[in-house]
């Protein structure tokens, strides 16, 4: 089942989201790519970072091999993939279908921020899961700010609801969060409902 977080600041969703859920000693992969506040989300986490080449999945794959082959015997140790939908520094579009595999294959758990691919992407725009085929529930977070397409303020995460019951009681970003003003929410429920 899956549950969501709203976020009264859309910059606020990913530096909260990412130093929530990474701990010490985690693996975090990223994308070179990513956006200014992904950047800031990995290093306020403090967390082994290591980056694969930009939306290279032959980088991700050797990448992600090189530290399960290093680290075979922590089986308590957390590893992220970190990537974005559709980069806001390039516009190229994350081939999430095979990002999926991977996290399979090595498991990894996925942190996708979907800003730039909501209300764009899929048949009915819900994003880079649907534009893909992919089931959301593969997707461990999903995170995305609302001053794109849904034309408001504010950011949410999602994800299953023992991830967001987790995030709810963690995450700064949220426990120091206003609710979002009740205009912000009604123009996001008229921007949905067209």
């Amino acid at each position: 089942m899956l549950r969501q977080l709203e976020l009264s600041c859309s910059v606020s969703t990913m530096f909260s989201t990412i130093p929530c859920f990474c701990k010490r000693g985690d693996i975090i992969v990223a994308d070179e790519g990513v956006h200014w506040g992904i950047q800031n989300g990995l290093q306020l986490s403090r967390r082994t970072i290591v980056y694969f080449k930009h939306n290279d999945m032959d980088s991700l794959r050797s990448t992600l091999e090189k530290i399960m082959t290093k680290n075979k015997r922590s089986k308590n140790l957390r590893r992220y993939i970190v990537a974005e939908a559709v980069y806001q520094n390039s516009g190229q579009i994350a081939p999430l279908d095979e990002i999926v595999k991977l996290k399979e294959k090595y498991r990894f758990r996925v942190i996708l921020d979907e800003s730039n691919s909501l209300g764009v992407l899929g048949r009915s725009g819900r994003g880079l899961s649907e534009h893909h085929g992919v089931p959301i529930e593969k997707i461990d977070v999903v995170t995305a700010a609302m001053g794109h397409a849904l034309a408001t303020e504010g950011g949410f995460c999602t994800g299953n609801a023992r991830i967001i019951d987790y995030q709810r009681l963690s995450s700064s970003g949220y426990v120091f969060s206003r609710v979002l003003l009740s205009q912000l929410l009604m123009s996001l429920i008229k921007t949905l409902s067209c």
